[in-house]
């Protein structure tokens, strides 16, 4: 059955719900309405650009000026921002079309500007030209970050406060004397990242800068994202262990890590090693690298022939193959001289980025065949190889947002939980995720029994496993019967389970777990029904736990997100055949938290 996406505004209204006291709550001011804020990024601590609407009351007259105020000491207003990283544009109605008003580094006669107080008690001001207001009752839209692109593509942002919750910011309209005419606060939500599983394989990505920096650049913002609370380091030399690295990143601690590299010297190639440490105290083993190039005096540049003359190093056929060119030269590429733009690994001009990659790693069971879902379609199969060992890398797809669902089917066809995953993929990217132990598949030889009968638990995963059966009943979840066993060197494992441990009749559910000294704790197996002195109850995940955790929480909230649309038995909670608001309801109403 395949997946349709969740309605994008279905998802912002159930997500409402959820965070209860997290809501886009409009306070009481003076006279500006229609007041809205929209962020592409509701993470804590992370940069977002920003689309600000709102309409006038009062007109601003020319040289007013509109002012930006987020609450003192929660959002970060990075270094640098200026008039590049700002759009301003007006329009009689709401949805436009938007007129571009002219920003420029200082106020004239046709241009308006910017000033900025940055770090953590930001202020942006927007300074109206001398010739031009802007009149009543028209709509203003205002754009931060990299969402400004009437010019140039803003490159400084407003970072999310560090925590989940709800934050004010403030608007004002002043006149040419500063004199208050119009405002508004708007509180906006900031929200943990909603995760569709227990484990989720930590990645690193969106390393900036890349390629090659124009000539006399002699600082830039080094940073990258993580999909885990981190503190990160880096080092010019690979290899290095986290607790040896020296350089910590200036903001970290959370979802973004940057720092502002100074001193850069043209013709120069800069390269280096990120490790990162999680809230639970563990540090990557493994290097992330950011690379990239100053170009030297004269690269990329193009000059007249006669500039081309002198005496250097390299022939113009092998222009930009290995670095900066030495001297004049007289090729006409980049080698001889740095004259052009070359090609090859280290070109003066960055290149345009290229699709995504995305790649899933990790293990599974021999010989197993692995599936990956892409918004609940087959995308791709593979086959582990004897170890368990499988990979899966995708580079037929555009940058945007998907639901990703792995799973392994065993050699007797039966297959495992999916597990999921949701993220952005950006062009020119590769995410990797990896370490991820897919859980043991599960199957009872049957699913009735007389009370002190026994019956047999199995299935397969990986070779060497540690596998935890777990038995527990529906009206007493907190009391679990354990039974563990290993599985063999193909991965296959059984249990006898006796039911004369069992404290009664009743109905029970059975599932399996696997740990493993290299592949660490898998998630949990499907859960199957056992009818212990009864028949069995069919169907479904009884009360909105989805997960058979023993709680109905934004694990649970996640699974049915997934399923959204289709019929999973499951997370089709009044059994219908279709996962849609009603059973939204029945696990609202079992919420536990």
């Amino acid at each position: 059955m395949q997946n349709s996406i969740l309605p994008k505004k279905l998802i912002i209204f159930l997500l409402t719900i959820l965070a209860i006291g997290i809501t886009c709550h409009l306070t009481q001011a003076r006279n500006l309405v229609e007041v809205s804020d929209e962020l592409d990024t509701s993470w804590p601590g992370v940069p977002s650009g920003h689309t600000i609407i709102f309409r006038t009351t009062e007109p601003i007259p020319a040289g007013g000026q509109i002012i930006i105020r987020p609450s003192d000491g929660d959002f970060y207003l990075q270094p640098g921002f200026d008039h590049t990283d700002i759009d301003l544009a007006t329009s009689s109605l709401r949805q436009g079309p938007y007129q571009e008003r002219t920003i420029a580094t200082s106020v004239s006669a046709v241009a308006d500007s910017v000033a900025a107080i940055t770090g953590s008690s930001s202020l942006i001001t927007i300074l109206l030209n001398t010739s031009s207001g802007i009149a009543s009752n028209t709509y203003v839209r205002i754009k931060l970050g990299d969402v400004a692109t009437a010019g140039e593509t803003g490159d400084r942002f407003l970072i999310n406060p560090p925590s989940a919750g709800s934050y004010r910011i403030e608007f004002e309209t002043r006149n040419a004397s500063s004199s208050l005419l119009d405002r508004k606060d708007v509180m906006v939500a900031i929200l943990e990242p909603v995760t569709l599983s227990t484990f989720m394989p930590k990645v690193r990505s969106f390393g900036a800068p890349s390629g090659a920096l124009t000539y006399g650049t002699t600082e830039t913002i080094m940073s990258l994202m993580t999909n885990y609370r981190a503190y990160c380091r880096f080092s010019d030399a690979s290899g290095t262990p986290y607790q040896l690295m020296t350089n910590d990143f200036s903001y970290t601690g959370n979802f973004y890590h940057s720092i502002l590299l100074t001193g850069l010297v043209g013709g120069t190639e800069y390269t280096y090693y990120i490790r990162c440490l999680d809230y639970d105290n563990v540090a990557d083993l493994d290097d992330y690298i950011i690379n990239f190039y100053v170009e030297g005096e004269g690269e990329g540049t193009g000059p007249s022939e006669e500039d081309n003359e002198g005496e250097g190093t390299g022939a113009g056929g092998d222009s930009g193959v290995s670095g900066p060119g030495v001297g004049g030269g007289t090729g006409g590429g980049g080698g001889g001289g740095g004259i052009g733009p070359g090609s090859g690994d280290l070109l003066p001009y960055e290149p345009l980025p290229g699709p995504p990659i995305v790649t899933f790693a990790g293990w599974g069971y021999p010989n197993a065949e692995i599936v990956l879902l892409k918004d609940g379609t087959e995308e791709k199969k593979v086959t582990a190889d004897g170890a368990g060992v499988f990979k899966i890398e995708i580079t037929e797809i555009t940058k945007g947002m998907y639901t990703f669902g792995l799973y392994a089917r065993d050699l007797e066809g039966r297959t495992s939980e999916t597990y999921p995953s949701t993220f952005y993929v950006e062009e020119g990217t590769k995410t990797s995720l990896t370490n991820i132990f897919l859980s043991p598949t599960i199957t009872l030889s049957t699913q009735e029994v007389a009370l002190g009968e026994k019956l047999t638990a199995s299935g397969q995963t990986l070779p060497g496993s540690t596998i935890r059966v777990e038995i527990y009943s529906l009206q007493n979840k907190d009391a679990k019967t354990m039974i563990e066993t290993i599985a063999n060197a193909s991965g296959e494992w059984s249990a006898v389970l006796d039911t004369s441990a069992l404290p009664a009749k009743g109905q029970y559910k059975v599932r399996v777990q696997a740990f493993h000294t290299d592949a660490g704790k898998s998630e949990y197996s499907k859960t199957v029904n056992l009818g212990v002195g009864e028949a069995v109850q069919t169907g479904g995940c009884p009360n909105g736990d989805l997960n058979g955790d023993g709680r109905v929480n934004l694990t649970d909230f996640s699974i049915l997100l997934f399923y959204w649309q289709t019929d999973n038995n499951c997370a089709d909670q009044n059994q219908d055949g279709i996962v849609n608001l009603t059973d939204f309801s029945i696990l609202m109403y079992y919420w536990t938290g």
